[in-house]
């Protein structure tokens, strides 16, 4: 059976350039700590340039992973993007959809806490979240599919990105789906979760705009920025929104899929999640 995480979501900070985690309720400097150790096959090594060296297992899809030591680690979790609406008969767009939601702790380049999490040895779930599949074309367009949600941890106790909010077409006034970062929408755009991403945009006048990023806000047609992290030695880009006004596939983890500029075209699906786990090897 899997074991739940110890540490609380936000049990990380940085005060008089020391940082610690919450290691069963009690505050602790983490340089003082040792770090996990996993038995999963590594996805890949690196040493960085400070010569730390790491290894980092890469989940494209649901699993467990089973830590044999205690300690520290450092993660990034990932849901699925929302899929962008398809297009009306009427020529209107398809909102893009948003990006998934993020959530991450470590001192790589890109984490949103910036100290790394403790958790006991045992066995915990992945869940890795799908993209929001596209929504069909027609004579009023569909709106597209919420992204899933990823995780890790168990009922209760988990750390979880929630999916991004699927687009809705230009041809409706109905208000975008709220999630991890918000859809795009006619009138007004999908709200998002506070801290995982941001809102999409609304377009008016029959149009629909792009999806929230979690890097920024949707902009009329075009969906919000994703980011880089650097939680595998090197960028790995993330969670842009889907735009209203483009139409392609995207194979960014996490990202927005495109609404659909033409007629009774489908929407683009959301990219898939992804959580990644990372441990120090000296």
């Amino acid at each position: 059976m899997s074991k739940g995480i110890s540490a609380n979501v936000g049990g990380s900070y940085q005060q008089a350039k020391a940082s610690y985690v919450n290691v069963n309720g009690t505050w602790t400097k983490f340089g003082g700590l040792q770090w996990a150790t996993v038995s999963n096959t590594p996805t890949g090594t690196y040493t960085d340039d400070n010569g730390v060296g790491w290894k980092y297992v890469m989940f494209t899809s649901s699993g467990s992973i089973t830590f044999t030591r205690e300690g520290l680690f450092e993660l990034l979790v990932v849901a699925g993007g929302g899929g962008g609406a398809g297009a009306p008969g009427t020529g209107s767009y398809g909102g893009g959809g948003g990006a998934g939601g993020v959530v991450s702790f470590g001192t790589f380049q890109g984490a949103r806490y910036p100290a790394p999490l403790f958790i006991p040895t045992g066995t915990y779930d992945v869940v890795v979240g799908g993209g929001g599949a596209g929504g069909a074309g027609g004579a009023i367009g569909h709106t597209g599919g919420d992204g899933g949600n990823s995780s890790l941890g168990m009922a209760g106790r988990n750390i979880v990105a929630m999916g991004g909010g699927g687009g809705t077409t230009g041809a409706t006034t109905a208000i975008n789906q709220f999630g991890g970062s918000g859809g795009g929408g006619a009138n007004y755009g999908g709200q998002n979760v506070p801290g995982q991403g941001y809102p999409g945009a609304g377009l008016g006048g029959g149009q629909a705009g792009g999806g929230g990023g979690v890097g920024g806000a949707a902009s009329g047609a075009t969906g919000g920025p994703g980011i880089d992290v650097y939680i595998i030695g090197k960028a790995y880009p993330i969670s842009r929104g889907g735009s209203s006004t483009t139409s392609f596939q995207t194979a960014i983890r996490g990202s927005g899929g495109d609404g659909y500029k033409g007629y009774n075209h489908a929407g683009y699906t959301g990219g898939g999640g992804i959580v990644i786990i990372r441990t120090r090897t000296n």
